[in-house]
């Protein structure tokens, strides 16, 4: 049986966030929806009949945005270590 289905708008926000590099379980939770429901409409990529090349492509821009954001949360530990080490290096 299937459930309710997502309002058309509701579904491209979360395919853009997702393909922004938000966490697919994390949209599922907020959105209460099942995580292969979204990875469905991501496979599928609105278009019917994708190709192998423009799976890899959708793939390798997903992967692209999860290194760019974990790149992000590095730099912020990095950038806290320096102030940490900064106020350490003061107090001898």
């Amino acid at each position: 049986m299937k459930g309710t289905p997502t309002n058309p708008q509701v579904k491209e926000i979360i395919i853009n966030r997702v393909k922004a590099g938000e966490d697919l379980n994390q949209i599922a939770l907020e959105f209460k929806l099942y995580p292969n429901t979204i990875r469905k409409w991501l496979a599928a990529g609105g278009v019917s009949g994708t190709s192998d090349t423009g799976r890899n492509h959708r793939s390798n821009a997903l992967l692209l945005a999860k290194a760019q954001r974990e790149k992000q949360e590095l730099l912020a530990i990095i950038g806290e270590l320096m102030v940490a080490n900064k106020e350490l290096s003061k107090k001898k």
